[in-house]
């Protein structure tokens, strides 16, 4: 991590050029946004406030939105479109994952299927990464982050369609041990 120290990241804040012809995700961009998570203290989240933009929705119009849907929608649902849209999701969670927890599903790692379909999964991820819908840090560094968290992956690969990533909360909740962390969330009736 020392050497990640001395890593300038600051170009992650301009504009990037050429992203649509991006054939794969490049190891320079990987260790600026890896530098950055060091200089964040591994909070992931923080980072993404840096980087800003497509990643925390800043170039959204909130009240033009809202003007156009609160007509057509519950007042209640009004509310919570809005605050999805200023304040992110979900409203509430409270989880603390303790240690062991997270070195289980680390050596757990992800479904076979995943390995399986590693072209697929290498064009998928820099297709999400091209248009900022990821943001990839170096793996290992989910092991000194109080913030990160290995969710366990698969992929859906049915004849005529195109792959998918999936992961089961339902799954997680089970192996986690813990009440639902959703529960005192809004039930979304809007989509």
């Amino acid at each position: 991590m020392p050497r990640l120290s001395d890593v300038d990241f600051t170009s992650l804040q301009q504009r990037r050029v050429n992203y649509a012809e991006q054939e794969e995700i490049q190891e320079q961009r990987v260790e600026r946004l890896s530098a950055a998570a060091v200089y964040y203290g591994l909070d992931f989240g923080l980072v993404t406030r840096y980087l800003g933009h497509e990643f925390t929705g800043k170039w959204r119009n909130v009240e033009a939105i809202m003007q156009r849907v609160s007509p057509l929608i519950d007042p209640q649902d009004a509310e919570h479109i809005k605050r999805i849209l200023t304040e992110g999701c979900p409203a509430e969670f409270d989880f603390e994952e303790e240690h062991d927890n997270k070195m289980l599903f680390l050596e757990r790692g992800n479904e076979p299927s995943v390995e399986q379909n590693q072209a697929v999964v290498q064009k998928t991820l820099n297709e999400e990464e091209r248009n900022n819908h990821i943001i990839p840090f170096f793996g290992w560094l989910v092991f000194f982050s109080a913030c990160a968290h290995h969710v366990p992956q698969s992929m859906l690969a049915k004849p005529g369609s195109k792959c998918q990533f999936l992961f089961s909360m339902v799954q997680i909740v089970r192996l986690m041990d813990m009440e639902d962390p959703f529960q005192y969330n809004t039930v979304v009736t809007f989509s």
